[in-house]
C-alpha cells in the first residue's frame, strides 16, 4: 500500500510541476489545446509503462511504479530552474535546454530502476522507444517544426533564428540518448 501512495504522490507532483513548466513556456505554443496535446505526450509515456507494469510485472509491479514515479518527478524538478527563471525573460533555449537536461537524467535513472529491480532490458528499451516517440512528436506535432522551410515561428512573438537550431536539438537529444545508452548498457 505505501509503494502505491508514494506512487500517486510522485506521479501527482511531477504532473503539476510539468504543468507549471507548460505554463510558463505558454508564449511559445500556438493554441492552449497544443499545450494540452503537449502535456497529454508527456503523460502518455509514463501511463504506457504503468499500464505495461500492471499486466506483465509479476512481482513488484508497485515498487516498480512508484521508482519510476520518482524517475518522472526528478525529471520534473529539473525543469524548474526554467520555470522560476522565466518569471524574469522567457527564451525558447532555456526550454529547449531544461528539457534536454531532464530527458539525459530521467534515461540514467530509468535504466538505474530497471537494473536495480533486475528486469530485463526491455523494460528500459520500451522507455526509451516511448521517450523518442514523445520527442518526436512535441517536435514535429506540437510545434510544427516542419512546417516553416525558413523559420519556425513558435508564436507570433517568438522565433528560432532559423531551422538549424531546431534540427540541432533534435539530433543533440538523440546523440544524448544513444551515447547514454551506449555507456550504460557497456
Amino acid at each position: 500500500m505505501k509503494n502505491i501512495i508514494w506512487a500517486i504522490v510522485y506521479f501527482g507532483l511531477s504532473a503539476l510541476i510539468t504543468w507549471w513548466f507548460i505554463k510558463q513556456a505558454e508564449l511559445l505554443y500556438f493554441t492552449p489545446s497544443t499545450m494540452v496535446f503537449s502535456g497529454s505526450i508527456a503523460a502518455a509515456k509514463w501511463g504506457i509503462q504503468i499500464v505495461a507494469a500492471l499486466l506483465f510485472l509479476p512481482h513488484k509491479k508497485w515498487e516498480f511504479i512508484k521508482l519510476i514515479g520518482f524517475t518522472c518527478l526528478i525529471g520534473s524538478c529539473i525543469l524548474l530552474p526554467y520555470c522560476i527563471l522565466s518569471q524574469l525573460r522567457h527564451t525558447a533555449y532555456g526550454f529547449v535546454f531544461s528539457i534536454g537536461i531532464a530527458v539525459f537524467f530521467m534515461m540514467l535513472i530509468y535504466y538505474r530502476v530497471v537494473k536495480q529491480m533486475e528486469l530485463y532490458m526491455y523494460w528500459y528499451w520500451g522507455w526509451v522507444l516511448c521517450l523518442s516517440i514523445a520527442v518526436y512528436l512535441q517536435i514535429f506535432v506540437v510545434f510544427k517544426i516542419w512546417q516553416y522551410p525558413q523559420q519556425v515561428y513558435l508564436s507570433n512573438k517568438y522565433l528560432f533564428k532559423n531551422m538549424l537550431c531546431s534540427i540541432n536539438f533534435f539530433a543533440a537529444c538523440f546523440l544524448l540518448t544513444f551515447s547514454a545508452n551506449s555507456i550504460l548498457y557497456f
